[in-house]
Order: C-alpha cells, then sequence, then structure tokens
C-alpha cells in the first residue's frame, strides 16, 4: 500500500495510514489506475482533473502519498494550469474558464461543491480562497447575511489576476462591520456593443444589461427587489449627483437635472462618466444605502449611493477611451464589469410610516 501523505489543504483528516481506513479511499482498480497515470503519464491525470471540482481534486491528494505528491507539488499544479488552459482553449473560454465559482443551490448555499479553481491557483491557495470567501457567507439558504453570488452562472475567471483580486475583495469584505447584505454582480454587455461604443466617440452612451438582486426586510418580513443598470455617459453631458442621504439626496437629484451640464474645456480629454439606473426604488418597504465596488486586478471603483430611489446616480468616476477599464471590456469574448455590491438599510423605518413625500 501506498504510505500516508502529510496533511493537504482542503483535506479535513489525513488517512490514518496508507489507504487504510480514516481518510479517504479509492477502489483497488480506480487506485492502480490513477496511480499508473500519474507514474507513467502524468499530463493525462492533468487533464482528466479539470472536468472535477477541486474538492474532488484535494480529497484524491489525500488517498496517498503519491498523488498527493503528484496534485499539491508544484509540477501538479503548473500541469493543472496547463491542462486547465488546453481544455478552455478547445471548448472555447467562455464556455471552459480557467476557474469557476457557481452561484448558490439550495443544497450548497455557498457554491463549493462545483467550484473549480485548480485550473489557477494550487490547492493550498484554493484553501485559502475558500476561507476568505466562507468569512462572511451565511451557512444557510435564507440569505440573511453573507456574500451573495449573482449571476445564475456563477463566477467566471480567466486569470490569476482576476482570481487573486476577487479573494482580496473577500478578504476586505470579512474586515468590514456594520451589517447589511452583500452581493456579487457581473454586468455584461454585448461585444458589439462594446465595438459599436468605442467607435462612436465622445457622445456615445452604452447601458449593461439589467442585474437584480433581493434583500429581505427582517422587520417586515418581505423581500425587495432591486434592479440595477450599468451605464457610461459623456461625461459633459452628465453632470454628479450628490452623495447625500435621504430627502436631501432626492432634493438634490431634482435640482440637479434642471441644471444644465458644463461643456468641456478646449482641447480636455473626451471622456465618459459612470452611472447607475435604479429601477424599482419606490417599491421597496424601506430606504436602502448602497455602495458598488469594481473587482479587477486593473481598476479600482468606488461609488456610494446614499438613496436607492434615486432613479439615476451619475457618480464623479469618468474614463478615457483608453482607460483599464475600457480595455478589459474591448480585449473580452465576454464583456462585463464585476462589482462588489453592499445593501444596508438607512435606519429610518418602513416607508410606510414615513411622510407622503416620499
Amino acid at each position: 500500500p501506498c504510505p500516508p501523505p502529510p496533511r493537504t489543504p482542503l483535506c479535513a483528516s489525513p488517512p490514518a495510514a496508507g489507504c487504510a481506513p480514516g481518510g479517504p479511499q479509492l477502489q483497488p482498480a480506480a487506485g492502480s489506475f490513477l496511480l499508473g497515470l500519474a507514474a507513467a503519464a502524468p499530463e493525462l491525470l492533468y487533464l482528466l482533473t479539470t472536468y472535477v471540482p477541486t474538492k474532488l481534486v484535494a480529497r484524491l491528494a489525500c488517498t496517498c502519498a503519491f498523488l498527493n505528491d503528484a496534485l499539491c507539488g508544484e509540477d501538479g499544479t503548473e500541469g493543472m494550469r496547463a491542462a486547465a488552459v488546453a481544455a478552455a482553449a478547445a471548448a472555447g473560454s467562455s464556455a471552459a474558464p480557467l476557474a469557476f465559482h457557481p452561484a448558490a443551490g439550495y443544497k450548497d448555499p455557498a457554491g463549493l461543491e462545483g467550484l473549480r479553481l485548480h485550473g489557477l491557483l494550487s490547492l493550498s491557495s484554493a484553501r485559502e480562497y475558500v476561507d476568505a470567501f466562507l468569512h462572511k457567507t451565511t451557512n444557510s439558504f435564507d440569505r440573511a447575511s453573507g456574500l451573495e453570488i449573482v449571476p445564475m452562472k456563477g463566477l467566471a475567471y480567466d486569470s490569476y489576476a482576476g482570481l487573486e483580486a476577487a479573494a482580496v475583495t473577500w478578504i476586505e469584505l470579512s474586515e468590514v462591520e456594520g451589517g447589511g447584505d452583500s452581493f456579487v454582480i457581473d454586468f455584461t454587455f454585448r461585444p458589439e456593443t462594446i465595438a459599436e461604443f468605442l467607435a462612436a466617440g465622445p457622445l456615445a452612451t452604452v447601458r449593461s444589461a439589467l442585474a437584480k438582486v433581493e434583500v429581505h426586510n427582517d422587520e417586515e418580513e418581505e423581500w425587495d427587489s432591486l434592479k440595477f443598470r450599468l451605464c457610461f455617459e459623456p461625461s459633459h453631458l452628465t453632470a454628479p449627483t450628490t452623495e447625500l442621504t435621504g430627502q436631501a439626496a432626492i432634493d438634490a437629484y431634482a435640482a440637479a437635472a434642471e441644471e444644465p451640464p458644463q461643456p468641456p474645456a478646449e482641447g480636455e480629454l473626451a471622456q465618459h462618466r459612470l452611472v447607475f439606473q435604479l429601477v424599482g426604488g419606490k417599491t421597496a418597504s424601506q430606504v436602502y444605502m448602497l455602495s458598488f465596488h469594481t473587482v479587477h486586478p486593473d481598476y479600482q471603483v468606488h461609488v456610494k449611493v446614499g438613496d436607492h430611489r434615486m432613479p439615476k446616480f451619475a457618480s464623479r468616476e469618468t474614463f478615457h477611451r483608453w482607460h483599464p477599464l475600457f480595455a478589459s471590456l474591448e480585449h473580452s469574448a465576454s464583456p462585463r464589469v464585476r462589482m462588489l455590491i453592499r445593501v444596508k438599510p438607512d435606519g429610518s423605518g418602513p416607508l410606510g410610516d414615513m411622510c407622503g413625500c416620499c
């Protein structure tokens, strides 16, 4: 029998001795086959791992020392990365991303059963990603608190840098105090739409597909649906919205809509302003404060919205044609702006108890 492996990052407990009870076990036939692959043709073993979740690869690494070395060592990490790249090239990166975090399911609230990270990360780094994500993820499906992945298809990762940016975001989120709900959203665009937008010049406008989150009001026992759309509009035609809260924000929004925006100065580089369209805000049971944070290795954007009832919020963030944000949209087969959205009641109570002007 193969000797016991050392404790691996995702393995709950190492085998007690060899392949004996006390840890994950392989059937004799399967064990001989996989050990033979690892010894004679490890590239085939790595190719097989691209079709199974990281959890199963980690369990396989816990079965014996030989497979542990083959999967957890540097050669194994590089081999699984190379196999994932080959599989993605054969199927298309959108159909087979290098790494993938599925959305939550009824029996899998954190989306970990189908998690595939070993195409980009070592198994030890995959454990760190999981720990960071679970810091703020609820263990029950009611999503009363924690981090929720909104896209039905989950989160696809096409680069190590993108996956690292997400892990850093989960870690930073775990250190935030004050409650509220957190969601990860992909604001998606059609590739042809982005191409037309970037070719049209400084007067063009583009809008993403509509994204929706569900927030539970514990006091009223109601679910509120909040919908968002991300837009880019000419900065000289759209004045930034104030970051006030409550009724002051509503009044400031109305006043800004009546003021004509200032044209750009002569010779100034044309820019587009990041604008959020907030849909259905008046149907919510209470007022919510929002914050939007991009999840990307090449740029960081943070926007706060004091009152979700404003139908349109024009941020102070502007971008020129060659900004990394537009570059990432232009060169992606599936253009998207990934954002962490934090939603928190403003404390003013149910809308039904407020004055009629609200």
